[in-house]
């Protein structure tokens, strides 16, 4: 495997022209490491500021070698008045004209820093770099083959921090897959489908977001960002897209999804209850997680991961499960006469992740038998209801699918657990 982003051996992948719409660099970048800086009276965070046209800026608090820390990230528009490093040769230079940028642009953030020292002569750094998705499979002159990951074939402009995040996730995804591979050959079939797993499953939508803030923002883009100045959880759920950016898909996309994104948080916040608030609440109460499939009325197989599933009844038979309004399968699934509910195992926490993130073809390189009204079936889980749907009842902002099972399996073993936004797996009580 290849990880670095730099230099001879990440050329070694040409770049994918249908996945990297830009071919130049597209903000001049510097950051600037700083102590003494005056203290804040909001808790350590991220503090992110944008001016159209001129670029963006957001610091964050950090940790060197030499202790704690604050970073300033400029990312300045090419041409614009942010672009404005190639004069400076020396670390204190750049300190300044930092402190220059920040009481022109930002005068709130230059009172903070006016006083602040570098943390040391190497706490600066500048350049630019140009977004740019290559294809992950190489072959050495020796003929033996090499797989790139993270910056190596995925790079993206710091705009978004996701170079850490998509390291680690790169790092995850292929694991798991050389962990499930065993000890056969290592193709470069295996390599491609190793990368497109982790393409579909994380950075196509860190790509997708860091792109989308490197063009001229939407008008529906500035009424989020103005939202989240005003609202908790419209701030809350952007801050969450830096962790997991497949959590803005598809409200920071597309502008009708924004506007009814933007209604529910201004409802929510008028409400008695935060909604952020209330879900932490509930999500105390520990559930197995499920993947619920389906036959759409084309044929498509359809399937999205659910923790919503519960038993009703013995006699007769009857489950349910509760799809948001808004999930794209929705009307696939209210048109099919039946669906699957597999209670996954601990191991399948992948198929969770894929399930539960918008794809073309969430079944891609997953085997499948045929059940009930050719229900497509996954292997592997703990248990496997088929069920054919009763009753549709209409539960505020979900449905709940009612189903009477008509067949089932248990072949039992760990199952996977999901508590307060984390995966956990299940274990015998001490006391027992």
């Amino acid at each position: 495997m290849v990880s670095t982003g730099k230099g001879e051996l990440s050329r070694l992948f040409p770049r994918n022209s249908e996945l990297s719409p830009y071919d130049r660099p597209r903000r001049a970048l510097a950051l600037t490491y700083v102590t003494g800086t005056a203290p804040q009276e909001e808790e350590a965070a991220v503090h992110y500021r944008l001016v159209p046209g001129v670029g963006e800026y957001f610091s964050f608090p950090a940790l060197t070698t030499t202790g704690p820390c604050d970073i300033m990230v400029f990312e300045g528009v090419p041409g614009g008045p942010m672009d404005c490093w190639d004069d400076i040769r020396t670390p204190e230079g750049h300190l300044t004209r930092s402190r220059e940028i920040l009481h022109r642009f930002f005068p709130d953030a230059y009172e903070r820093y006016r006083h602040a020292h570098l943390t040391d002569s190497g706490g600066v750094l500048r350049g630019r770099l140009t977004p740019t998705v290559r294809h992950p499979v190489a072959r050495l002159a020796s003929g033996r083959h090499v797989l790139g990951m993270a910056d190596a074939v995925v790079l993206n402009d710091p705009i978004t921090g996701q170079g850490s995040n998509t390291a680690a996730q790169s790092a995850t995804h292929y694991l798991d897959s050389i962990l499930r591979h065993g000890t056969a050959e290592f193709t470069p079939q295996w390599m491609q489908r190793t990368f497109d797993t982790f393409w579909r499953g994380w950075a196509q939508w860190a790509v997708g977001w860091t792109n989308s803030l490197l063009t001229d923002l939407s008008p529906h883009h500035r009424e989020l960002l103005t939202a989240a100045a005003e609202i908790p959880s419209v701030a809350g759920a952007l801050a969450a897209g830096f962790d997991d950016p497949r959590t803005l898909y598809r409200w920071w996309f597309e502008e009708a999804e924004a506007h009814r994104f933007l209604a529910e948080k201004r409802t929510q916040h008028a409400a008695r209850f935060d909604g952020r608030e209330l879900r932490r609440a509930l999500g105390q109460y520990a559930t197995g997680v499920t993947v619920v499939t389906a036959r759409a009325p084309d044929g498509r197989n359809v399937g999205m991961t659910a923790n919503s599933f519960t038993s009703v009844s013995l006699d007769p038979p009857l489950v349910l499960w509760c799809p948001g309004k808004n999930s794209p399968s929705l009307p696939d699934f209210t048109a099919a006469s039946h669906f699957a509910v597999h209670v996954l195992a601990a191991d399948q926490h992948h198929l969770s992740r894929r399930f539960a993130t918008p794809a073309d073809d969430k079944f891609r390189s997953t085997p499948i038998t045929r059940g009930i009204a050719g229900t497509p079936l996954l292997d592997g889980a703990v248990a496997r209801f088929q069920c054919r749907t009763v009753q549709r009842l209409d539960a505020g902002d979900h449905i709940i699918f009612l189903g009477e099972v008509e067949e089932y399996e248990a072949d039992g073993g760990t199952p996977l657990v999901f508590h307060s936004g984390y995966y956990h797996v299940a274990t015998e009580h001490p006391d027992l």
